[in-house]
């Protein structure tokens, strides 16, 4: 399982105790103030309603990256990454690219002629799991062609797929730990994501064939979101900031699951970093695309499974 290898040599060549520390108070403090003030659900999420999403939610992502990739590259002492231009003008473009897909939002007043307003639904909330992989794409292709030509894949989408059978193992031994904790209140509370009971009868489908259509879109959401934290933010930053792009994505990856369950939000960290630093060893990220579909896919279903199959769901 050369896995472990990798990423214990990983660790061993970025390791730097005071840097750690201080993303690791950071944290602290960003899932506190979360917590505590029920900020995301508070300030963020009613952005979208308020029509100024993309704006906001584009100014959270740059304000948490930096806070914590500058003050850790100055602890490292990483003062050549610290005065290269390109080290602003990439990251901000790619949350930049990140933070307007996840605050676009004006698909929700479109009016679907000859549809049902169960089946319009049905599909705004396939489009919100879409945008994450279509709306970048062209602008990310745009950018391998222009600025980022030497680099020998599209931000981790890489002929390359080393280790892919040994991700494919961590994830059945994830699995038991997911199920697990399907039978929390906190769990069942916010999963499954897709509820078909909201949109029964859309296009006369069952709830299972509306379900599996959601599942297949819900994939794609799974696969921009890797693009772009382990893709962009990791392998595309590579160059410019070494193995020091991995805590700060780390940090940032924390607060997109803001609003979601607090063990939720802390296993992030530890799966950001995990999934980050394979992605600096290996420069592909299909690892962490097969790990976040999987351990997606099965924390719905284990959610639907609640609801329809245990008696405090009846």
């Amino acid at each position: 399982m050369k896995l472990v290898p990798d990423f214990i040599d990983f660790v061993k060549k970025d390791f730097n105790w005071k840097a750690y520390t201080y993303a690791a108070v950071l944290l602290v403090v960003l899932l506190f103030l979360n917590q505590h003030y029920n900020w995301y659900y508070t300030y963020l999420n009613p952005t979208y309603w308020e029509g100024t999403s993309m704006l906001w939610y584009t100014v959270f992502y740059l304000s948490v990256y930096f806070i914590a990739a500058i003050p850790f590259l100055l602890i490292k002492k990483d003062y050549k990454v610290l005065k290269n231009p390109w080290f602003y003008l990439k990251s901000t473009f790619f949350i930049m690219l990140f933070g307007l897909t996840i605050g676009f939002y004006s698909y929700y007043d479109y009016e679907f002629v000859g549809l049902t307003s169960t089946e319009g639904a049905y599909i705004k909330h396939l489009l919100f799991y879409l945008k994450t992989t279509f709306m970048p794409l062209p602008f990310l292709i745009l950018a391998k062609l222009t600025f980022d030509k030497r680099l020998e894949n599209l931000y981790g989408i890489s002929a390359s797929h080393q280790h892919v059978s040994t991700y494919l193992l961590c994830l059945l031994a994830l699995v038991p730990f997911v199920i697990a904790a399907s039978y929390t209140a906190e769990f069942q509370s916010m999963y499954p994501l897709f509820k078909p009971w909201y949109y029964h009868g859309a296009f006369d489908m069952s709830d299972a064939e509306l379900a599996l259509i959601n599942s297949m879109a819900y994939c794609f959401h799974y696969v921009g979101t890797e693009w772009v934290f382990r893709g962009c933010l990791v392998v595309g930053m590579a160059a410019i900031v070494g193995r020091s792009a991995v805590v700060p994505m780390a940090v940032m990856y924390c607060a997109i699951h803001f609003g979601k369950p607090i063990g939720e939000a802390i296993s992030s960290i530890f799966g950001g970093y995990i999934l980050g630093s394979l992605a600096y060893q290996t420069r592909h990220i299909w690892g962490g695309i097969v790990i976040h579909i999987g351990i997606a896919l099965v924390m719905d279903f284990a959610g639907l499974f609640q609801h329809y199959c245990t008696s405090s769901n009846r």
